[in-house]
């Protein structure tokens, strides 16, 4: 549970939204993004979305803004970036009593408003497959259901041959 950051307040929930990158199969989580108007849903067999807006950072009392601007362009391009969402329960006291990743997708699209702020959206893992072609057809009558299941994950992440896109995931044999 990353402990620093700007969150969300709901009551004694917040929702802190982390920047991430897949590289290589593994993630990495680049740091907490500074969000407004944090709105998300999770949807059964469907890609749910996310939107919010990311105000450009102000300087603390050195002069120095956190996260820079710099940062916040690299750890949020569209396609390329992950997004999670944290939600931590905290009691009165200060302890924090549940702590868990709720929701987790791409940053699709990142765009400048009138109010100087990033509006973004993203969607959840599942919508990598919605952008991405299919090449060609499965329907065979001698194929096995796990052999299609590996060709269209395959096929869908360009594994084969082109490898653009590919996110990493391998399919079990």
């Amino acid at each position: 549970c990353l402990r620093l950051g700007l969150v969300v307040h709901m009551s004694n929930v917040k929702y802190t939204v982390l920047a991430g990158t897949l590289s290589s199969g593994a993630i990495t989580i680049n740091g907490i993004l500074p969000v407004e108007g944090l709105n998300f849903t999770s949807t059964l067999n469907d890609a749910g979305p996310i939107t919010f807006d990311i105000a450009v950072p102000t300087l603390d009392s050195r002069g120095v803004s956190r996260p820079t601007p710099y940062e916040l362009h690299q750890w949020t391009g569209p396609g390329t970036a992950l997004l999670f969402v944290e939600r931590k329960v905290v009691e009165s006291t200060g302890v924090v009593t549940d702590c868990q990743i709720v929701w987790g997708g791409f940053l699709w699209s990142r765009k400048k408003n009138q109010a100087r702020k990033w509006t973004v959206t993203g969607a959840e893992f599942l919508s990598y497959f919605d952008r991405r072609v299919q090449v060609q057809d499965y329907i065979s009558a001698s194929i096995d259901y796990a052999t299609l299941i590996e060709a269209v994950f395959n096929d869908a992440q360009g594994v084969v041959s082109p490898a653009h896109g590919s996110i990493g995931m391998t399919v079990p044999t």
